[in-house]
C-alpha cells in the first residue's frame, strides 16, 4: 500500500498560498477543493487526519460517486465517525483525528500541538 507520492510535492516560501491543487480526492482539505487560494500546510495537515481515519476505520471520511459530489460532501457535510470508534480507538486518537479535520484551516491543529498531543498522550498512558 502506498500512502503517499512525493512526485507530487512543491517547495514554497512560508506564507505563500497555493491555487492549484493534485492528489487524490478523497483526501483533500475543504479549502482545496473550493478553488480559493490555501495554505499548503494547513491542507497537509487535513490530508494527514483524513489518512490516519482511512486507516484506522477502514474507509476515507467522505466518499461519493463522482468528483463533484464528493468535492460538496468534503465542503458541506459533518464528519462521522464510525459507531464503533469509541470503541476502537482511544479518546486521545479521536481528539487528534477531529483536530486535523476540521473544515476550518485556521482551527486544525498544528504540526508543533500534534507532537505535544502525542508526547502528553504517552506520558499520560504511564
Amino acid at each position: 500500500m502506498q500512502l503517499s507520492d512525493f512526485g507530487l510535492s512543491k517547495i514554497k516560501d512560508d506564507g505563500e498560498l497555493l491555487e492549484d491543487y493534485q492528489g487524490t480526492p478523497a483526501f483533500m482539505a475543504p479549502e482545496v477543493v473550493s478553488g480559493v487560494r490555501y495554505d499548503g500546510k494547513l491542507s497537509d495537515l487535513y490530508s494527514i487526519g483524513a489518512t490516519i481515519f482511512c486507516v484506522r476505520f477502514g474507509r476515507p471520511v467522505f466518499s461519493a460517486r463522482t468528483r463533484h459530489e464528493l468535492h460538496q460532501k468534503i465542503l458541506n457535510d459533518p464528519v462521522i465517525f464510525p459507531d464503533e470508534a469509541k470503541t476502537m480507538v482511544s479518546k486521545e486518537l479521536l481528539q487528534l483525528i477531529k483536530a486535523l479535520i476540521t473544515k476550518e484551516p485556521a482551527s486544525r491543529m498544528l504540526l508543533h500541538q500534534i507532537l505535544s498531543h502525542i508526547h502528553s498522550s504517552k506520558t499520560s498512558q504511564t
